[in-house]
C-alpha cells in the first residue's frame, strides 16, 4: 500500500475495478455492444428466445444480437429471466441502455441490467455542513434494513440510479435529493461542484456483471438544514466529523460505491493526500 493512500481507498478500488465473471458473450443492439451475458445463460437464451424472435446468434462474431422492437425484445427477456429464476424479483423500474455517448438506445428492466452486464449510471451527493473547511463534516445516511443492496450499510447523504425517463444527471439527483433526503435542489445560497466519474466494473451476483458510472456532486449545506427522509429507504441520517467518516470507511461500513464518491470528493477537496487525487484520475473518465 501508498503510504499518502488510505487503506480504505486502495481497498474500494481494487473492489471496484474487476475483470467481468467467467467466460461471457457479448449482448449487441445494431452495431452497439450494450452488454453481456454468461457464457451458460447465453446459451439457455438463444435455446429459448431465438424462435421467438428476441435475439438472434450471431455465428461469425459469436455474440447475441438483440431484435427490434428492443424495448419489447428486452422486455421479453426479463420476463424470461425472472420466470426461469435467474432473476429474484423484478423492480417495475426502466433504466436506459446507452451506447459510450450515453445515447439512450432503448430501456429494460432494472432488475435485469446486472444479470444482461448492461451498464447503469448512478448519482451521489456528497454533503458537507458549512463550517471550518479544514475540519469539516459530512451528512451521511443508513440505507434501511429492507433494502435489497446493502442494508444497514451507511451511504453518502443521496444516492441512487438514474431511471430512464430522467431528463438530465442534474434532474435524477434533485430528484434523489427530495426522495432521500427532503432536500429541494439547488438550494439558496449553496453551489454543486461534480467531480471525478468513475466506472465501476465487478463480478455481483455470481455471474452477473456490474458495469456502472459514478456521478457525483459536492454541496455545502447551511448549518440549520436538516435531512428529512421521505421514501422510507433511510434508517437514519448522521452529521459525522470528516475523522469519524475515516474510521467508518476503514472499517467497510459504508457502501462500496460511497467509499468511492467521497474518496473523490474528499482527494478533490485536499482532505487527502494529493498522491490520492492522482490515483483516483487514473481511474477516472472524465
Amino acid at each position: 500500500m501508498h503510504s499518502q493512500i488510505p487503506g480504505w481507498l486502495e481497498k474500494a478500488l481494487h473492489r471496484a475495478f474487476q475483470p467481468p465473471p467467467g467466460r461471457r458473450v457479448g449482448l449487441m443492439l445494431g452495431n452497439v455492444q450494450i452488454g453481456s451475458v454468461d457464457l451458460a445463460l447465453a446459451y439457455t437464451l438463444s435455446q429459448a428466445l431465438v424462435a421467438s424472435g428476441e435475439l438472434i446468434v450471431s455465428e461469425s462474431t459469436s455474440t447475441l444480437q438483440l431484435q427490434p422492437p428492443y424495448d419489447t425484445s428486452l422486455a421479453n427477456i426479463t420476463h424470461y429471466l425472472y420466470d426461469s429464476g435467474n432473476l429474484k424479483s423484478l423492480r417495475n423500474e426502466l433504466l436506459a441502455v446507452m451506447d459510450e455517448k450515453n445515447t439512450v438506445l432503448a430501456r429494460v428492466e432494472r432488475a435485469a441490467a446486472r444479470v444482461l452486464g448492461i451498464r447503469t449510471q448512478a448519482v451521489h451527493l456528497i454533503a458537507y455542513v458549512d463550517t471550518d473547511y479544514s475540519t469539516p463534516k459530512m451528512w451521511l445516511q443508513q440505507r434501511a434494513m429492507n433494502k435489497a443492496t446493502d442494508p444497514g450499510k451507511w451511504d453518502t447523504l443521496v444516492g441512487g440510479l438514474v431511471t430512464a425517463n430522467e431528463a438530465s444527471l442534474e434532474s435524477a439527483l434533485a430528484r434523489e435529493a427530495w426522495e432521500e433526503a427532503g432536500l429541494k435542489l439547488p438550494i439558496e445560497g449553496t453551489s454543486l461542484q461534480q467531480g471525478l466519474t468513475l466506472r465501476e466494473s465487478r463480478p455481483v451476483d455470481g455471474s452477473s456483471h456490474m458495469l456502472e458510472d459514478l456521478l457525483s456532486w459536492d454541496i455545502t449545506l447551511p448549518a440549520d438544514v436538516v435531512p428529512v427522509n421521505q421514501d422510507g429507504e433511510v434508517a437514519q441520517f448522521a452529521c459525522l466529523p470528516w475523522a469519524q467518516v475515516q474510521n467508518l470507511l476503514e472499517q467497510e461500513s459504508l457502501t462500496l460505491e460511497a467509499a468511492l464518491v467521497i474518496g473523490v470528493s474528499a482527494a478533490r477537496r485536499g482532505l487527502l493526500y494529493p498522491a490520492a487525487w492522482h490515483l483516483l484520475q487514473r481511474y477516472a473518465l472524465y
